[in-house]
């Protein structure tokens, strides 16, 4: 399941990557230089991609504590490690979804 999701976001990816850059630059006769910059955005798109990963985690581990037996003690772990929040620069931990998250402060 968690391979065919990345398989299609793989494509997807892909398609733009192809579309956004790869065509334009090649109609301009610049595809040589696309070398060095996928060579270049390799580290930062993989360091997206579990960035991303992570938060969605995160998120999904939130949710399930306010089901889970003890669920404060995963929140609290959650929050300790701070795997799918943001803390502002007072240093408080908000989580995406909650009803004062960073999206909602700027």
């Amino acid at each position: 399941m968690l391979a065919d999701g990345l398989g299609a976001l793989a494509r997807k990816l892909a398609d733009l990557i192809v579309e956004r850059i790869w065509e334009p630059a090649s109609a301009v006769g610049s595809a040589g230089e696309l070398t060095d910059l996928l060579r270049r955005g390799r580290p930062l798109l993989l360091q997206g991609a579990a960035s991303a990963l992570a938060d969605r985690l995160g998120a999904a581990l939130a949710e399930r504590a306010d089901t889970a037996s003890d669920g404060g003690r995963l929140r609290a772990a959650l929050d300790e490690i701070r795997v799918g929040a943001v803390a502002d620069s007072a240093g408080t931990i908000h989580r995406w979804g909650d009803d004062l998250c960073p999206a909602d402060t700027a």
